[in-house]
């Protein structure tokens, strides 16, 4: 049984017109088709042709002319009376060259057939015919007789070229007519095609007016009913669809949703009823949340410390309460700013490098520790602050900022500055009464020698004297001058005096030395780092420092002759190397036997390494991390200010990005090495560094 039309896809239904239209339009297409390829064929045919027919004449035309051309030439000649055998060859070529334009005459009428050119080209071959009978005539003619078929021939030549010219005239008005009626005829299948696809286009217009009609009423009735339960009016009637096309599923689909309506008009009531719960819960929920957040904010306005977050621009977007309370800044300054716009302008290069370092940490998005920097608090007062900071990032691991904590170190800064001053102050002044007392000596030296040598001299100079004049007057004296030179103890002058002299040189010496070490070492410090051969420093540390351990120890020294001097502080260095060679000194007290301090000094890669080793008791393993901390010492009270090594520690790895550390020398004791790196950052003043930060 077939299916009804209201059945019918929509579709289907949709495509009924359309499809009509497209086969009649395809159908005058195929008939368009097939009469403009007869056509097309039919003219070509008629073009091949009249191609082979030009072919023929063209080549007809062009064998008269050589022969003409040949005619000539042979007459000529045989007029200029050229020779027999030269003769014989002209006329030769000139009878071939006729015999082919007879040929081509030939063949040209006979591939015409009963066209309509046929008289034409019969008319050319007989007067081509004619115009090779002349041609022969005159070529075997002689004497007086020669000029009248000459003449006969050139005429004969006329007629054949003109009748060729008048074949050639037919053929350009036979192609002229051909395109023209090729012409014609496209234009005639062209109008027939337009006016068929025309009617075929109005009739499909038709067709799917009076379908759509149809279609629509129906799907205005479906879509009316779901535009209206979609509205939220449940109780609008829908009527389930005896049809099986796409109107009957929509009306379909709107039973189905009324029934889903009036099943979510029950599950939003229900939701209402669960969302007031959830509300109710979330409240207690905040309010738990704001109460721990209150703790937290009080527990952090409480403390020592303060807390801050940056942005992904470094700009502070949130600061704890005790910055307010230290700096004296309100909050609307501090918040939006960057920490840059309240540090002081750096002084030293040192802090440069730590802006330039927090820089590249920043922008490699890097935890930075112990970022020292000084403000000026709104009443004057410079605030030492320590900084640290980790990255933050999101969800989708965007980097979002920085958190941290900051302290107020002034108090520290302040404590180490005194306790760096004091340790310089101690070491001096314990080290004056060394330097005095090894001075004495090689001044107790030059005096007494001098005096032996002024006293001794004159003697040895008078004794001299005599001998000369005794022995210049009488050999005889002899004897007198051995009493005189016994007398003078001369043998006794001449063994010592050497030996005075050199004592002399040696104590002047040893003075020159200490006195240069005292003032290389006792040299202001400054704020810029210089060039330094480490290896004097070394020199210049034991000379200041040997009072201190000559009588505990002896020293060994090895070191490189190949050490590039390094971009350091000197003064700085000095006193990290004096309060190593102290501590090891201080190690070794108490011994029966002296100890002994081994100082050391290598290029390592990229970095100069001292190193002082003792063989005292050592360094116990829990206690290596906690030496440099400010204030440890194991020495007795009153015996040391646990400041020496923290400082040591500040100078290496703050103001010279080195690395100081402790390890336990083989065969006991310990060893402390000192790693400078050779190739300093070298910047210009702190501002101008800073500056490039900022930027």
């Amino acid at each position: 049984m077939g299916m009804r039309f209201r059945d019918w896809p929509l579709g289907v239904k949709l495509l009924v017109a359309p499809g009509l239209v497209m086969a009649t339009a395809l159908a005058a297409a195929m008939f368009a088709y097939v009469v403009f390829s007869d056509l097309r064929a039919a003219t070509a045919a008629r073009t091949a042709e009249m191609q082979v027919s030009e072919h023929r004449m063209t080549t007809l035309r062009l064998a008269l002319v050589k022969s003409d051309l040949a005619l000539f030439r042979a007459i000529i000649w045989r007029g200029l009376g050229t020779a027999p055998e030269v003769e014989a060859s002209l006329i030769s070529a000139a009878e071939a060259q006729l015999a082919g334009v007879a040929t081509l005459a030939e063949i040209a009428a006979a591939g015409v057939g009963g066209s309509p050119e046929a008289p034409l080209v019969e008319a050319v071959r007989t007067e081509t015919r004619r115009y090779v009978a002349a041609a022969r005539a005159a070529l075997s003619g002689s004497g007086g007789a020669r000029q009248p078929p000459l003449a006969e021939a050139e005429r004969r030549y006329a007629d054949a070229d003109a009748a060729v010219g008048v074949w050639r005239t037919f053929h350009i008005d036979d192609r002229q007519r051909i395109e023209s009626a090729a012409e014609d005829a496209t234009r005639r299948i062209a109008t027939a095609f337009v006016f068929g696809a025309c009617g075929a286009f109005a009739v499909g217009v038709m067709l799917s007016l009076l379908l759509s009609r149809r279609i629509s009423a129906s799907v205005h009735n479906a879509t009316g009913a779901l535009t209206r339960l979609a509205a939220g009016e449940t109780g609008v009637e829908v009527v389930a669809p005896d049809r099986a096309d796409e109107v009957g599923r929509l009306l379909q689909a709107a039973v189905v949703f009324k029934e889903n309506a009036l099943a979510l008009e029950a599950a939003a009531s229900e939701r209402a009823a669960l969302e007031a719960r959830s509300r109710a819960a979330l409240q207690e929920q905040f309010d738990r949340v704001a109460a721990s957040e209150q703790r937290l904010r009080d527990i952090a306005e409480s403390a020592s410390d303060w807390f801050w977050e940056t942005d992904a621009e470094d700009r502070l977007t949130m600061v704890s309460g005790r910055f307010f309370a230290i700096s004296g800044f309100a909050r609307e300054d501090v918040v939006g700013a960057t920490r840059l716009r309240f540090a002081k302008s750096a002084r030293t290069q040192e802090d440069a490098a730590q802006w330039v370092a927090y820089a590249k940490d920043i922008a490699a998005h890097r935890p930075f520790r112990n970022l020292d920097y000084c403000i000026q608090a709104k009443d004057g007062r410079v605030v030492h602050i320590r900084s640290n900071g980790v990255p933050f990032f999101d969800e989708h691991g965007r980097f979002g900022g920085y958190r941290g904590a900051s302290s107020d170190v002034t108090e520290l800064v302040d404590a180490q500055r005194e306790a760096l001053q004091s340790s310089r102050l101690a070491s001096v002044g314990q080290l004056a009464a060394g330097i005095a007392h090894e001075i004495n000596t090689p001044i107790q030296y030059i005096g007494d020698n001098l005096r032996f040598f002024e006293t001794s001299f004159g003697q040895v100079g008078g004794a001299i004297a005599q001998v000369r004049e005794a022995s210049a007057a009488d050999p005889a004296l002899g004897a007198r001058v051995g009493e005189i030179l016994d007398a003078a103890d001369v043998p006794y002058l001449v063994e010592e005096v050497p030996v005075a002299v050199r004592q002399s040189l040696d104590g002047v010496e040893h003075v020159a030395r200490i006195v240069r070490s005292m003032k290389e070492f006792s040299h202001p410090g400054s704020n810029a780092k210089v060039m330094t051969d480490i290896n004097r420093a070394v020199e210049s540390t034991l000379i200041v420092t040997t009072n201190e351990w000559k009588h505990t120890a002896k020293v060994e020294k090895h070191l490189a002759e190949d050490l590039p001097k390094i971009l350091c502080l000197p003064a700085d260095i000095n006193q990290v190397l004096l309060n190593l060679v102290v501590n090891a000194s201080h190690a070794l007290e108490g011994r029966d036997a002296p100890g002994l301090i081994r100082v050391s000094t290598r290029l390592d890669d990229d970095a100069v390494e001292i190193r002082v080793a003792d063989n005292g008791p050592g360094v116990p393993e829990d206690l290596r991390e906690r030496v440099f901390d400010p204030f440890f010492t194991t020495k007795p009270v009153g015996k040391g200010t646990g400041q020496g090594l923290a400082i040591a520690m500040d100078v290496v790895v703050k103001k010279h990005g080195g690395r100081l550390s402790v390890e336990e020398t083989p065969g006991g004791g310990a060893t402390f090495v000192v790693r400078l790196p050779v190739r300093a950052e070298v910047g210009g003043s702190g501002d101008e560094t800073l500056d490039s930060v900022r930027r």
